[in-house]
């Protein structure tokens, strides 16, 4: 399957709009609010930010939202993955590992050296994919989440 691996820019909304229909469909998101034009174009523009998309045809096939966060351990920055997804029509055909291995060469093209990706314990599906990458290590971590309330 030919499959074209992009970096997204903010003139690409449109694109960026169908791998949010990618996640909200493989997510099983619901009542989904979706952003507004002016969200995707900030995140677009934002260089602590990178978007990859699988392209097969001229559609959105499958895709990852990137963070770039400078830390005190390594001297260049690490990347953070929040989100990767492939259509389900289109899994178990590679396109995940395209999109790593297209994140790996980002990073590189960047002078980073390292990404990481975080998968919930009990999405056996995700581990499973991830573990299928070449991947440096596997940590056992708990995740604590805090919501902010908003003043009254």
């Amino acid at each position: 399957m030919e499959i074209e691996v992009i970096t997204l820019s903010n003139h690409d909304i449109a694109k960026f709009k169908e791998l949010i229909d990618v996640y909200v469909s493989v997510f099983e998101l619901e009542n989904f609010s979706y952003p507004g034009q002016n969200q995707l174009v900030k995140l677009l523009n934002n260089p602590g930010s990178v978007v990859l998309v699988a392209m097969h045809h001229g559609k959105v096939t499958g895709g990852l939202t990137a963070h770039i966060l400078q830390t005190y351990e390594w001297p260049s920055p690490t990347v953070y993955v929040s989100d990767l997804a492939v259509s389900a029509d289109y899994q178990r055909q590679g396109i995940g590992k395209r999109l790593i291995e297209g994140l790996k060469n980002f990073c590189a093209g960047q002078g980073y050296q390292q990404f990481f990706i975080q998968a919930e314990s009990d999405d056996h599906q995700a581990v499973n994919f991830y573990r299928s990458t070449p991947i440096s290590e596997e940590i056992h971590a708990i995740q604590f989440n805090y919501n902010i309330e908003k003043s009254q």
